[in-house]
């Protein structure tokens, strides 16, 4: 699963050291609405598209050394074993730094509850001299980014009451992992959640 670049999270990189991403795919029928939802974009705003592959909900961030990617995945595997597959919500749009538009996810229980469970894994990095794990406490899905100032404006605004909804269960998580800022992400590991 190749994807798009995420932003550089705000931490400083030291030599060595793999940048992570735990995410929630989408279903295929909310990827195809998306899509059709950035097509759309794009032909208003008059911005060119971006190669991106399919969009993804990022659930933390962390840094780590290569060495540490087996134990990273064993502990992934027994956090995520017992975690039953949940419905998540989106809903509306939302302007997020620096200068993306994205779609809403409403507050959810379940990915709190994760988050927590993933407290472990934030010990860990921490323990062998790497930055905390970043936890995406908003989390979005993002439908454009990087837009010059004055479309970002206009988007803000044409986008702040234009109506979104879908849903789709969450029945997996992906790490994904790369080794600059803005090269592509390469999937690591995936984690199949418990059916529901």
């Amino acid at each position: 699963m190749e994807t798009s670049a995420h932003p550089v999270m705000r931490s400083q990189t030291a030599e060595g050291l793999y940048e992570y991403f735990l995410v929630a795919p989408p279903d295929e029928a909310v990827c195809e609405q998306l899509e059709r939802e950035k097509e759309l974009f794009y032909d208003r705003y008059g911005q060119p598209k971006p190669r991106t592959g399919k969009p993804f909900l990022t659930v933390s961030g962390f840094w780590a050394h290569d060495e540490m990617e087996d134990t990273l995945i064993r502990w992934l595997q027994r956090i995520t074993g017992d975690i039953k597959s949940f419905r998540l919500m989106l809903n509306g749009f939302a302007a997020c730094p620096p200068r993306h538009l994205c779609v809403g996810i409403d507050e959810s229980k379940e990915l709190r509850q994760l988050a927590a469970g993933l407290q472990p894994i934030d010990t860990y990095v921490q323990s062998n001299a790497c930055p905390p794990v970043r936890f995406f406490k908003q989390p979005h899905l993002p439908l454009a980014g990087s837009l010059p100032q004055g479309v970002y404006e206009r988007v803000v605004n044409d986008y702040a009451q234009k109506p979104f909804e879908a849903s789709f269960y969450l029945t997996e998580l992906v790490l994904l992992r790369r080794r600059k800022g803005y090269e592509n992400n390469r999937q690591v590991a995936v984690f199949r959640l418990q059916p529901a």
